[in-house]
């Protein structure tokens, strides 16, 4: 028996709708620090290789061209955040652009504590033989850091650039 007063009803009703966006809300809510958190991990994981190869690149041209390469943040001090500039030596006291790297996204931190002998300076040099009279260290990391995502750099006198990872 059918009752002619009951109506089908299509789609949903006013609270339905707002019960669905609170849970929605409360999802977000929860699910965007642990976002956050997942974008630095991968910024920071994609960025350090990058640094890396940019060092290799370097240490190639310097090989390759017979002569002394520099390695040098655009700001001019220890940020290299900012971006880096890689220098062939054209003449003794003239260098020349291999290649500009740009800001790291994200704005993290990227400082670094080089010595050639006892004195602190901002310019890796690479000599024509791959090896460096510099020695010193990088650092890399976002403020928000969580978990092991600071990224140590440690460059020998063999020119080779070691990759550690730390906790926060």
């Amino acid at each position: 028996m059918k009752n002619s007063s009951l109506h089908h009803q299509n789609g949903f009703t006013l609270i339905e709708l707002m019960v669905a966006t609170i849970i929605l809300v409360i999802l977000l809510s929860v699910g965007v620090p642990g976002l956050q958190s997942l974008l630095t991990t991968h910024n920071i994981q994609s960025v350090s290789p990058f640094f890396t190869k940019s060092i290799q690149l370097a240490r190639t041209e310097a090989i390759q061209r017979g002569a002394t390469v520099q390695v040098r943040p655009v700001s001019g001090n220890t940020d290299w955040s900012q971006g880096w500039l890689i220098e062939f030596a054209d003449t003794p006291t003239t260098f020349q652009p291999i290649r500009t790297f740009e800001a790291l996204p994200g704005s993290p931190t990227f400082t670094s504590t080089l010595l050639n002998g006892a004195t602190a300076t901002n310019t890796l040099v690479i000599l024509p033989s791959g090896h460096t009279p510099i020695t010193g260290t990088f650092q890399m990391f976002y403020e928000d850091c969580v978990g092991n995502n600071v990224i140590n750099y440690t460059i020998f006198i063999s020119g080779v650039l070691k990759r550690e990872v730390a906790g926060c």
